[in-house]
């Protein structure tokens, strides 16, 4: 009974992924039932294996994000709250993305290079915006130019 028990969780955690609908803090919080049936089973990760887990179940919305957070190394020091809480933070400025890609009422209308045109508008000032004031992203000497680079270069690849 144990053992498959050990694997249902086990399961879970591997298959977990969030949905288009759901809010930071629903998946949140399902995950965290996760992580914590993880432990009461004695399996325990590092931070680093548990943020990349979440950040890669995203929706494909969160990319430029899940860039930012890998390229700057900060996913081995962040608790999972902390994570969450910076996830949160970004979460109207993702939707609002998703809403104007979808085509929605702030759609951009560009005959240019589609990432040329989302790099230079709604990116550019996501990120220059994210990194203003106490640049919560710089370490080691990084500052906000070099990550909007390394995140510009996600966002074309």
């Amino acid at each position: 009974m144990k053992d498959k028990r050990l694997t249902s969780v086990i399961k879970e955690f591997d298959t977990f992924t969030t949905t288009p609908s759901e809010s930071v803090a629903l998946a949140s919080n399902r995950y965290r039932i996760i992580v914590n049936n993880m432990t009461t089973h004695g399996i325990i990760g590092t931070p680093l294996e548990y943020n990349l887990k979440f950040i890669n179940s995203l929706i494909k919305g969160w990319g430029n994000m899940k860039s930012c957070l890998q390229s700057n190394g900060s996913l081995k020091n962040l608790e999972l709250y902390q994570l969450f809480d910076e996830l949160q933070g970004h979460e109207s400025n993702v939707a609002q993305t998703l809403r104007e890609l979808s085509g929605g009422p702030l759609a951009l209308n560009s005959t240019s290079s589609p990432s040329i045109s989302f790099s230079s508008s709604l990116f550019y000032k996501q990120m220059t915006g994210m990194m203003s004031g106490e640049n919560r992203f710089s370490k080691e000497g990084k500052d906000g130019s070099y990550l909007m680079e390394k995140a510009i270069e996600a966002a074309s690849d």
